[in-house]
């Protein structure tokens, strides 16, 4: 199976083999005509902890371009931005139902005030989309 990985004879599954590398993301960007977007992607799944408790998710290392590909809206916060990828800021942008389980208040802050953030000023929650990443890319 195209970018799947096997070991001992075991196939690994669907994307366990990267066949691109970031210098080919970035000749691609640099390079296309074609193409409005591009952003490596790499992932994994964790258990993320907060004073509320934990949930299981997926978290995505993506480049900025990324929120153009998936077009998700961002309901309270700021979206990472270059600066803060050049910098290799830590930043982190939650998806809804992540944000409504780990960060309850910050949804709740965030409905009052459209400028409300509660992790730091990279941080961000996306809107509610329906359906979780793993269902359809959309939200965590």
């Amino acid at each position: 199976m195209p970018g799947a990985s096997g070991q001992g004879g075991v196939s690994q599954g669907a994307g366990t083999f990267n066949r691109l590398t970031l210098q080919d993301a970035e000749k691609l960007k640099r390079e296309s005509t074609l193409l409005a977007a591009v952003s490596p992607v790499t992932f994994t799944g964790t258990q993320a902890i907060s004073a509320q408790g934990n949930w299981r998710t997926r978290v995505n290392g993506v480049s900025t371009d990324f929120q153009t590909i998936r077009d998700w809206p961002v309901s309270s916060g700021l979206f990472f931005s270059d600066s803060d990828q050049r910098a290799m800021r830590k930043v982190a942008v939650l998806g809804n139902t992540v944000a409504q389980n780990l960060y309850p208040e910050w949804i709740l802050s965030a409905s009052r005030s459209s400028s409300a953030t509660y992790l730091s000023r990279s941080s961000a929650c996306l809107r509610q989309r329906g359906s979780s990443l793993a269902a359809r890319t959309r939200t965590t």
